[in-house]
């Protein structure tokens, strides 16, 4: 039977003090991470079924007494994901490690956790934005996904884009209209959706139209962060792509039709609903991520620590993810 691992379970059950440090740092430095829920496949590809648009034959209303007659039913789609590696070699020159000038850090954990980060950036930004001529060699994003196989899962909040800024006479109007474009999102989900990802610009401007309507709640989690919700969808900062240009994973300059724009010209975003569970959303592993401290390489001048994990994720209902874009927040 597969076994399904949140970040915190794994945490519980790692393996060694590295894997644990690691497990730590995906789980504080992204809500993304610590939000995800996979199963265990042992596997480097899954299947499952996705129900075909095609109605089975209808069931059939017979007087008292009459038979019931058999009827063929539509066979399913069958889908399938792979696994893609995922990780690095984490090589520290041995002249810092052995060096004894009194030190704040430790150079190998240092060069892990900025690798980590790394990760954390990378991975979120896989999921968004990806596209097989951008990375083949990794998952297919969100984005992608759905103008490929679903297009109508992708619409503008509102007709001519919602402009939410407190100093535009709509903002008052607008503002009821925001809550009842969520709602529509929430509904363009089977079975609702479970989580919005984001930028933290969505977040800190949906703050401010609560204050004025008192929509949303807020909750802490497991590690103390505030986690934002509405109608029962968790608020997901998917992050920043880059620390050094600080620009973020969904952009905050896109064209009012959700196209890429030009910054300092275009002023719309997006946000991603999905449901997350095995039958719609599902990340899944082959195996829990590995770490492993290899030592100094013999014949090299490096301590090496190996980061390695097989990962994936599955849509199976064709309800699972939508795009709603056309949000201009400041």
């Amino acid at each position: 039977m597969a076994e399904y691992l949140t970040l915190a379970d794994y945490y519980q059950q790692a393996p060694n003090n590295l894997v644990k440090g690691i497990v730590q740092q995906l789980r504080w430095k992204s809500t993304l991470f610590d939000s995800l829920n996979f199963v265990t496949t042992g596997t480097l590809a899954v299947k499952n079924v996705r129900d075909s648009s095609a109605d089975d034959d209808d069931v059939l209303w017979v007087d008292i007494g009459e038979e019931l007659k058999s009827g063929g039913t539509v066979k399913p789609e069958e889908v399938q994901s792979r696994a893609f590696k995922f990780g690095r070699y984490i090589d520290t020159p041995k002249e810092l490690v052995q060096d004894k000038t009194p030190k704040l850090y430790d150079p190998r954990q240092r060069d892990t956790e900025r690798t980590i980060d790394k990760m954390i950036r990378q991975f979120s930004d896989v999921l968004i934005n990806n596209t097989n001529a951008v990375n083949p060699k990794a998952p297919l994003g969100l984005r992608q996904w759905i103008k490929t196989y679903e297009p109508a899962q992708e619409c503008i909040a509102v007709a001519n884009g919602l402009d939410l800024r407190p100093s535009e006479s709509s903002y008052a109007a607008n503002n009821i209209l925001f809550w009842r474009a969520l709602d529509k999102l929430y509904d363009m989900i089977d079975g609702g959706a479970t989580h919005i990802l984001c930028n933290d610009q969505f977040i800190r401007c949906a703050k401010g139209l609560q204050r004025e309507s008192g929509m949303l709640s807020t909750t802490q989690d497991a590690l103390g962060r505030e986690i934002v919700s509405y109608g029962g969808m968790k608020f997901v900062d998917v992050g920043r792509k880059s620390k050094a240009t600080g620009a973020r994973i969904i952009k905050t300059y896109e064209d009012v039709n959700g196209d890429d724009g030009t910054e300092n010209s275009d002023v719309y975003t997006s946000i991603y609903a999905i449901r997350m569970d095995p039958e719609h959303f599902q990340p899944w592993q082959m195996a829990p991520l590995e770490a492993k401290d290899w030592g100094i390489l013999p014949g090299t001048g490096y301590y090496r620590t190996e980061v390695d994990w097989k990962i994936g994720y599955m849509i199976t209902d064709s309800m699972s993810v939508a795009r709603m874009y056309g949000f201009r927040m400041e």
